[in-house]
């Protein structure tokens, strides 16, 4: 899916409240799936590799998908 696909879904994350930044690489995503033994349904997955939202406070909605956010470090290592 390209941007445009996600344009209705990004209004409805915006009109709650959340701003979004730019999405996760597919090794990000790939490194948070291994960490955490789960897949993400590949629309969430082409979802979160165009956008992240971002609540009031400025924090990612899903901190742990980040390096920075200290919850789940192992995925931070590298996969191969």
């Amino acid at each position: 899916m390209d941007e445009e696909d996600w344009s209705y879904e990004m209004r409805l994350i915006e009109s709650r409240g959340f701003s979004l930044t730019p999405g996760l690489t597919d090794a990000e995503i790939d490194r948070a799936e291994l960490a955490n033994c789960f897949r993400f349904p590949a629309d969430l997955r082409s979802l979160l590799a165009h956008v992240m939202p971002i609540s009031k406070s400025g924090e990612l909605v899903l901190p742990e998908l980040t390096p920075s956010s200290g919850m789940s470090p192992i995925w931070w290592l590298e996969i191969g």
